[in-house]
């Protein structure tokens, strides 16, 4: 394992019930911990500023190496419009508060469906977020597709498929990173 995304929040529901004991282990770790950063949902119908702040707040203090990230999957009766401005303002807002860039996390269906009913009227908001590394959901396939706006994609989570968090049974998803470590740590 050379890097590790860990869930922190959820929109306003608090923290991940993982989330403190994988910051202390992360931690206890120091120099010997993988490439370690955190990632937030973006839950639909809760206010985005708000949500930026949450986790902004809750990882302030965490060692983290590379760039935090949205996990925006869910739209549930948001127009497409919204969600992606919704998006937008989530990354805006933690990377204002944190002082440096964010990915985004998401899938080519999702996006590419939001695009679609959104139409020209989200293509400010599409053109930022297009901005920032994209760590891509496309399970089962080497090489994922890269959904517009984006061009390449930093990581590329391919699914679950029997991993395991090593020395555990925990499953875990298998992210690949594109690139040498040092990009990572770049990101």
């Amino acid at each position: 394992m050379d890097f590790l995304i860990a869930k922190a929040t959820d929109g306003l529901r608090g923290l991940d019930k993982q989330w403190l004991n994988t910051l202390a282990l992360m931690l206890a770790l120091g120099a010997d911990a993988p490439a370690f950063t955190a990632y937030g949902v973006l839950e639909a119908n809760e206010d985005p500023v708000a949500q930026g702040i949450h986790f902004a707040t809750t990882v302030k203090d965490a060692p983290l190496v590379f760039a935090p990230a949205l996990d925006f999957e869910l739209a549930h009766n948001e127009t497409g419009v919204a969600a992606l401005h919704a998006a937008r303002m989530w990354v805006e807002t933690v990377e204002q508060a944190l002082g440096r860039s964010a990915m985004v996390y998401t899938s080519p269906s999702f996006v590419e469906t939001l695009e679609k009913y959104a139409g020209d009227a989200a293509d400010e908001d599409l053109g930022v977020l297009g901005d920032h590394a994209l760590w891509v959901a496309h399970y089962g396939v080497l090489i994922p597709r890269v959904p517009p706006p984006w061009v390449d994609y930093a990581i590329h989570q391919r699914g679950p498929k029997g991993a395991t968090l090593p020395g555990t049974k925990t499953p875990v998803d298998v992210d690949v990173f594109r690139g040498a470590p040092a990009d990572l740590l770049a990101l």
